[in-house]
């Protein structure tokens, strides 16, 4: 969340981001944003479907989320990239570099004088 433009002016709003006099006045030092390719989303989203019971786990629905998702989530990305509050982490590699990626990226948003 946000994942379209609708949602990020409701959200910028709600969260008063640009620091205007009100109740909801909070800063938000960054946005995770985890990257993976096509080929490996549509690749986990189909072994998740062996456990998961989910029948929207198909790959004629995975690439019309994927479409959907750039359409519509992508140009807040963009959006969020130009207020400098990105921090993409690649989320193809294994589990515990992921997770050290995740954990650096807190850090440095949370504490930027000790990164």
């Amino acid at each position: 969340f946000p994942r379209n433009i609708d949602n990020l002016n409701g959200w910028d709003k709600f969260m008063n981001t640009k620091n205007d006099p009100g109740d909801n006045n909070y800063k938000i030092l960054s946005v995770l944003f985890f990257t993976c390719s096509e080929k490996e989303m549509i690749k986990r989203l189909n072994h998740r479907s062996k456990t998961s019971g989910r029948s929207d786990d198909n790959v004629k629905i995975i690439q019309k989320r994927i479409s959907i998702f750039n359409k519509e989530t992508m140009p807040v990305i963009k959006i969020l990239e130009e207020r400098g509050l990105i921090q993409s982490i690649q989320a193809d590699l294994n589990e515990e570099i992921v997770y050290e990626s995740t954990r650096q990226a807190v850090i440095k948003s949370c504490m930027p004088e000790q990164s």
